[in-house]
């Protein structure tokens, strides 16, 4: 054989290869993202296949601790006020699903408690309130929970971004008492002044309805568009209860 194979420049062409390392250099990103959105609607739909069927969804964000309690009494605050038993189980109850979370202000007021309580270097975990204000922020994202309540800190943080649809919309006018176009602070409804479990939350607490979300609606649109008219309805119920 009058030419021989040199070491090293064996190469074996492969146009799947080839297709695939150039749409990976021009869609990467694309991917990433996508599949990330993925991952997040796999795991939100996992979590409201398994946990309890409630009739309604309520998510809170803020200082307000709901370990004593487990969120039961606010539960049976909004199923006091909800118009229908939606899933038809002989019960009108709301799932609550609170996430606690504290500002720069409120870690330094809490370090500052338990020095004052004898602790010489109290060791916080700040980052597990970032973790949790991250979590706030993805499933508003992927709008499993319509009716939410929230510090006015953490609703501020997210206000321009159009996650929550106007009072004018939801309701069909704004409150006088409205916090802005969006919000109103429980404290100033009838809801939040009667019922014990709204009155002894933070005076700064808001209530605002969010956005019908796009991406809970790509598993099952049919049902997706049935669970956000029932949190409406109740949405509308909170805000309209009067003592």
């Amino acid at each position: 054989m009058s030419e021989k194979m040199q070491s090293g420049e064996i190469r074996v062409e492969n146009r799947f290869l080839r297709w695939l390392d150039n749409y990976w250099y021009h869609y990467k990103w694309h991917t990433v993202i996508g599949a990330f959105t993925l991952i997040v609607v796999l795991i939100c739909t996992l979590q409201m296949c398994t946990k309890e069927q409630t009739d309604v969804n309520v998510l809170y964000a803020g200082s307000y601790s709901f370990v004593e309690s487990g969120g039961t009494e606010l539960s049976s605050a909004i199923g006091a006020v909800m118009p229908k038993d939606y899933n038809g189980d002989g019960r009108k109850q709301a799932g609550i699903s609170s996430l606690y979370i504290l500002s720069e202000e409120q870690i330094k007021a809490l370090r500052q408690e338990l020095i004052e309580s004898g602790e010489e270097n109290p060791l916080i975990n700040t980052g597990y309130y970032a973790q949790e204000l991250n979590k706030f922020y993805q499933l508003l994202q992927t709008g499993e929970y319509s009716i939410c309540l929230m510090e006015a800190w953490i609703y501020e943080t997210v206000r321009e971004n159009g996650a929550f649809l106007p009072l004018s919309e939801a309701l069909g006018r704004k409150p006088e008492t409205a916090y802005d176009d969006y919000t109103v602070r429980l404290s100033d409804t009838d809801f939040g002044r009667y019922f014990t479990a709204a009155a002894e939350m933070p005076a700064d607490t808001l209530i605002g309805f969010r956005r019908q979300g796009s991406l809970a609606s790509l598993m099952n649109r049919e049902r997706a568009e049935k669970t956000y008219a029932q949190a409406l309805e109740t949405f509308r119920a909170i805000m309209n209860f009067e003592e």
